[in-house]
């Protein structure tokens, strides 16, 4: 399987931003390493990737896409960086105190059959589009806003990709 079957044809933007933003620092590490991240994506699909072995185009699939998930991980968190934040596995928790919350594969939710493999993996780049458009909408930076429209190609593939997954039959 070739990896570019698995991210859109158009190149990655650099990571430039305007200046530092604290708030739209918070908002890229929270697309690093909140409930529904990239890192929760890269690990989640590496599992899955393991979990799939006998499944060889399902296992392929999932460890071409953790790829790109890497690449869209290492965007953020250098834009993040820019922003001027320390660009960690953690995300901004404000309630019930302030406070920064280190990402955690106890969030996953692993499992082990197909049908559900694939399903929690379309909910996942679902939740990430919704994020990522309405991100593109609040954030007056150029460089990140570039950055969330190219990441919104590749993850809108992945919905692609997916929902025929689930419509294949599953080999015996």
């Amino acid at each position: 399987m070739n990896l570019r079957e698995f991210h859109s044809d158009h190149p990655y933007p650099e990571t430039t931003v305007a200046g530092k933003n604290p708030a739209y620092a918070r908002a890229m590490l929270s697309n690093c390493a909140g409930r529904n991240s990239e890192m929760s994506a890269v690990a989640l699909y590496f599992y899955d990737h393991i979990i799939t072995e006998r499944d060889a185009l399902l296992s392929s699939a999932f460890r071409a896409i953790m790829k790109v998930e890497m690449v869209h991980l290492e965007l953020f968190e250098k834009l993040a960086l820019h922003l001027g934040a320390d660009p960690r596995l953690w995300e901004a928790q404000t309630v019930p105190q302030p406070r920064m919350n280190y990402w955690s594969p106890a969030r996953l939710p692993y499992a082990t059959n197909r049908k559900l493999i694939l399903q929690n993996a379309l909910a996942a780049e679902r939740a990430a589009i919704a994020i990522y458009e309405r991100q593109q909408k609040e954030i007056q930076d150029e460089g990140v806003v570039n950055v969330l429209r190219r990441v919104l190609l590749d993850e809108q593939l992945h919905v692609e990709l997916f929902r025929a997954l689930l419509e294949q039959p599953q080999p015996s």
